[in-house]
């Protein structure tokens, strides 16, 4: 790979005195083009913690998540992010790239008011803040129904119903 020459040309420079760099500069640019068509990227070695990143500045790594290595996103603004373990079941969850965190269960909503803790999900990493929160109701004919949010806070959510036990979908989307 040739050398690469930063700052080249200087405002000072005859072309005979920096052409050679610059076309240095360009052989240089090509061979990483060329190396680049890479099919995928290996990153080694799996890091044991964040590694550090100066201000305005952010890391891309490997670690482990109990067994499972996992894609980290990391910045001294928003901090470690776990972007690529999920569960994908009934109940379930994902982080995204940004931090937003998606929770998703299929759960029974008794008659009176029934408290649901996300914690319940093993691995999933806790709300700081909550910012929505969906319901969708499996009912049968002709049931009446109502359901009404009772509290909601980083770690529960409390559901009221009247007049039936209902089983249905929640998705909590926070951060």
């Amino acid at each position: 790979m040739a050398p690469y020459t930063a700052n080249i040309p200087l405002p000072g420079d005859a072309k005979s005195v920096s052409q050679g760099q610059i076309l240095d500069n360009f052989l240089y640019l090509n061979d990483l083009a060329v190396l680049g068509k890479n099919k995928f990227i290996l990153f080694t070695p799996e890091q044991g913690a964040a590694p550090a990143t100066g201000a305005l500045e952010m890391s891309l790594y490997t670690k482990h998540v109990g067994a499972v290595p996992a894609m980290f996103i990391n910045s001294t603004v928003g901090g470690e992010v776990n972007f690529t373990t999920a569960e994908k079941a009934q109940a379930g969850y994902c982080v995204l790239p940004c931090g937003i965190k998606m929770y998703w269960n299929y759960i029974t909503i008794n008659n009176g008011v029934t408290n649901h803790n996300y914690a319940t999900l093993g691995g999933f990493p806790a709300f700081a803040a909550v910012y929505t929160v969906s319901v969708a109701p499996v009912f049968g004919v002709n049931l009446q129904y109502s359901i009404n949010v009772t509290g909601l806070s980083a770690t529960t959510l409390s559901l009221y119903t009247q007049n039936a036990a209902l089983t249905g979908y929640i998705l909590v989307i926070g951060r």
